[in-house]
């Protein structure tokens, strides 16, 4: 499971431009929730019938720091944002770039190289 993100402003692909739209992430509570920027808890839930009471809803917070994703453009690799929450508050985003990029801890180091030579490299 996961749950889906909604950043306050518009953010593109640092490679190709392409406006991303649609974010996902599992560092929250993974329940189908949908997250806006700005707001400390979920603004609405996508599990149909097993949807949570709006109380049960209200008292889910996300963690001080989070990552969350997208794939809508052709990129090799899924575009990353780290954001962060202030008071429980989801307050910044900021889209991974050449001047942010970690390796991840499932990551190889050769597969680490690999993507941050493709985004050093192609960086519009």
């Amino acid at each position: 499971m996961f749950d889906s993100y909604k950043p306050s402003s518009n953010l593109n692909c640092p490679v190709c431009g392409e406006k991303l739209a649609q974010w996902q992430g599992k560092n929250g509570p993974c329940a189908l929730f949908v997250w806006q920027e700005g707001s400390v808890s979920p603004i609405d839930q996508q599990a149909g019938d097993t949807n949570c009471s709006i109380e049960q809803r209200a008292s889910n917070r996300l963690p001080k720091e989070f990552e969350i994703y997208s794939y809508d453009c052709n990129c090799p690799y899924p575009n990353e944002a780290i954001c962060t929450t202030e008071d429980g508050i989801w307050s910044k985003t900021a889209i991974v770039n050449s001047n942010n990029i970690l390796q991840k801890k499932h990551e190889r180091k050769s597969e680490f190289k690999l993507r941050l030579n493709w985004i050093t490299s192609n960086e519009i």
